[in-house]
């Protein structure tokens, strides 16, 4: 008997021979490189139609028909959401949408070659990527295709031995002394001193400056301890754990901060913030990060006259200065909160040199 044609999203649902229904789903490839297939059965079409609904809501892909931006759709929901941070998630969908879909999400996964990656980034290019959000793309892609083929539904990953675009790394711009000093100067009357302070001195990150709290702030051993970082999810702040066990850390600090703490202390309690994050904006609440960028970073250093840098270098700075006041690169490590002392080293490289200089002067004065 022959097959009836089947209506539209419905696969291969056929009424056979004995009367009762079935449908053939594809469910990605075999070992041997062959496409495994599911076999379905029902008395009725509709019973039929049910199964292949519930295969669908469960994650169960019909590989034959999935095209590039369906994959990478699932891939953000199924693999990506539950097991990363929401940032990474967000960070991962804007990549997808924006430069990948648009140029590869129509072509079918089972078809999509070494070739096709390699002219995406011409494409994107063409369109004004930055070289950036090329290698983003790559990156992104990669790891979403290296899923597809653990999950069979292709037999290689075609972005594996494609070259991904690489800018130029970004220069590193900090701060000597000096400049430290003047800048300071200029801030010690504006409401977030104190955050200056503790950025030049400590080297934590925005994000951990922003989620601190009073409680973790240790007046009498003159220390903060590191334990939460704030995320921005769709214009949404809230505090969340950081991701490594390095990054929750307890950090010493000079009396010089702890004194710009206990007067911003008697700031906020004056303002009436005594139970609001130890920066907080006027309301009490969370401070953003291009809020104080534009109303007090950035107009600090016009007015003190100095070269301009993000307010993620005073984290730099106070590394590279402590690098060359001849700290131990380990220590230095564990305040910043790196995974790895490597880490440290390979970001500071450009101190490196100086370090050396001082070593071969400490030689010098051993062996006289």
């Amino acid at each position: 008997m022959a097959r009836k044609r089947r209506g539209r999203g419905e696969g291969s649902i056929f009424k056979r021979a004995d009367g009762r229904w079935s449908a053939e789903v594809s469910a990605g490839l075999r070992e041997d490189g062959r496409r495994r297939r599911r076999t379905l059965y029902g008395p009725t079409k509709r019973d039929v139609q049910r199964q292949l609904h519930e295969l669908q809501s469960q994650g169960f892909i019909d590989a034959t028909r999935l095209t590039v931006g369906q994959f990478l759709d699932h891939w953000l929901e199924t693999a990506v959401r539950p097991s990363l941070a929401p940032t990474t998630h967000e960070r991962y969908k804007i990549v997808v949408d924006r430069y990948v879909k648009p140029h590869i999400g129509s072509m079918r996964l089972g078809k999509l070659a070494p070739v096709h990656v390699q002219a995406l980034y011409v494409t994107q290019a063409k369109a004004g990527a930055s070289l950036r959000n090329q290698e983003l793309s790559g990156i992104v892609l990669g790891k979403a295709l290296k899923t597809a083929v653990r999950l069979h539904l292709i037999a290689t990953n075609p972005a594996r031995d494609v070259d991904k675009p690489r800018p130029q790394k970004r220069e590193m711009h900090v701060w000597d002394k000096g400049q430290v000093d003047v800048f300071l100067e200029h801030a010690r009357s504006d409401r977030l001193y104190a955050l200056y302070v503790l950025a030049v001195t400590s080297g934590m990150r925005s994000g951990e400056m922003f989620a601190l709290e009073w409680s973790e702030v240790d007046f009498e051993n003159a220390a903060v301890t590191v334990k939460r970082t704030l995320e921005n999810i769709g214009g949404r702040l809230r505090p969340k754990e950081p991701k490594t066990r390095q990054s929750r850390r307890r950090i010493d600090l000079p009396q010089f901060a702890v004194n710009a703490l206990h007067e911003h202390r008697k700031r906020m309690l004056a303002e009436g913030h005594a139970a609001c994050p130890v920066f907080c904006d006027r309301d009490g609440g969370y401070l953003q990060r291009q809020n104080v960028k534009r109303r007090s970073f950035d107009r600090l250093i016009a007015a003190a006259g100095l070269p301009p840098i993000r307010f993620h270098d005073l984290r730099h700075t106070a590394a590279t200065l402590l690098l060359l006041a001849g700290e131990n690169p380990k220590v230095v490590s564990e305040r910043l909160g790196h995974a790895n002392v490597h880490i440290t080293l390979d970001t500071y490289s450009h101190v490196l040199p100086t370090m050396q200089k001082g070593a071969a002067r400490k030689l010098d004065k051993l062996f006289g």
